[in-house]
């Protein structure tokens, strides 16, 4: 049960303006924390006053949080790796901001400190790690799986709406594109793709080639091609209906038939073909937006 749980989806946090509010929450509350921890006693140790020290500890919080939750997701995990994030890397990635706090709290005690060998007891330590993770690993814990559920209800909620709109949608949806024979034309010479946007379905890629489901009067033909998915999305922009759901998938939304699953695991059906295609996370409101634009449009 806990592993099945640890699995499960969990939205990556990747805004700025939450982390900036989190850090300056969490980097206050260990401020109000530190100005109480320490007696005239133990401050003989140190060079700093206890009022600017606690300051400082704040501010390393502030600056891991940002690092950590913000920076290192944005700039550095790969789009897959947000897509597929999961309970289990979420909590990892908390592990790994604590641990950086507690190094950058005790590099800064290194600095202050007026004799190293208090730094080095096991007693000193063990209190810094048990201290860092106690006051903030534990409550961070328990604020992942209250948000966990809040997030999960009210993503179940919005997608059985969703369902509900798209299926209805589908069933009032009867156009067809005017002008629709378009050539896309490659980066070799005499090399292209005559295509109607009508009977289009959707482009799988697959590796260096791409794989066009087409209906022809009923029949569903896949045709293979060496083509770039990136290139041909590029030169459907103009038509609306056309969309990439997935870093492997174009669909067009009129030949959706229905839908099914979660914002995790969102899934669209097509008449007549057994493959069905992901939606990923990054990809589901936008989806749903476009998919309502679209048909609302066609309904007036």
């Amino acid at each position: 049960m806990i592993l099945s749980y640890l699995k499960k989806a969990y939205p990556l946090n990747n805004s700025l303006k939450r982390n900036l509010l989190i850090g300056t929450i969490v980097g206050l509350f260990i401020f109000g924390i530190n100005i109480y921890s320490y007696d005239d006693e133990v401050m003989l140790h140190f060079r700093m006053s206890y009022t600017k020290m606690a300051a400082i500890f704040g501010f390393i919080t502030f600056i891991s949080v940002i690092v950590v939750l913000y920076i290192l997701p944005q700039f550095v995990f790969s789009n897959k790796i947000k897509e597929n994030w999961t309970v289990l890397k979420e909590i990892g990635l908390i592990i790994f901001l604590h641990i950086i706090i507690i190094l950058s709290n005790f590099t800064f005690f290194m600095l202050i400190v007026k004799e190293d060998t208090i730094l080095l007891t096991s007693s000193f330590i063990f209190w810094s790690i048990f201290s860092t993770f106690l006051l903030g690993f534990f409550p961070s814990m328990f604020i992942l799986w209250i948000d966990y559920t809040l997030r999960l209800k009210k993503a179940l909620l919005k997608v059985l709406t969703y369902n509900n709109q798209l299926e209805q949608n589908i069933k009032e949806s009867t156009f067809l594109q005017e002008e629709s024979i378009i050539r896309l034309q490659s980066n070799k010479l005499n090399d292209s793709i005559v295509l109607d946007v009508n009977d289009l379905i959707f482009i799988k890629s697959d590796g260096n080639y791409i794989e066009i489901f087409t209906s022809d009067n009923g029949k569903i033909v896949k045709t293979l091609y060496r083509y770039s998915l990136q290139l041909i999305e590029e030169q459907l922009k103009q038509y609306p209906f056309i969309l990439r759901v997935h870093r492997s998938f174009i669909i067009n939304i009129y030949k959706v038939n229905k839908a099914s699953g979660n914002a995790r695991n969102y899934q669209l059906y097509f008449k007549g073909i057994e493959e069905n295609v992901p939606v990923s996370r990054t990809k589901f409101e936008i989806f749903i937006n476009e998919f309502n634009s679209i048909m609302s449009s066609n309904h007036k």
